[in-house]
């Protein structure tokens, strides 16, 4: 439960630095974020195991939220994920 109270606190604080004049994310980067939990949220309402992740936004006002997320998903949904969008490829 833990992670998912980090993933509430970092879009809590993203909404309060966009209120405050930060830049806002892409209208589509909040689509993808948002498909991407609805599909893990629904396969666990259902009962069922959830999917791999889908592709993650790169938007830079989302990242916080993202680097919350993306270890609830993990465990959620085991199986390669996609890796953060500034990591750096060896």
């Amino acid at each position: 439960m833990c992670g998912f109270a980090e993933v509430i606190d970092a879009v809590t604080a993203t909404a309060v630095e966009i209120s405050r004049g930060a830049p806002a994310p892409s209208v589509d980067a909040v689509h993808q974020l948002t498909a991407v939990l609805d599909a893990v949220a629904e396969a666990i309402d259902a009962g069922v195991p959830p999917p791999r992740a889908g592709e993650l936004p790169a938007d830079e006002a989302l990242k916080p939220v993202i680097h919350a997320a993306r270890p609830v998903l993990e465990l959620l949904a085991p199986g390669p994920q996609p890796a953060e969008p500034d990591a750096a490829v060896s």
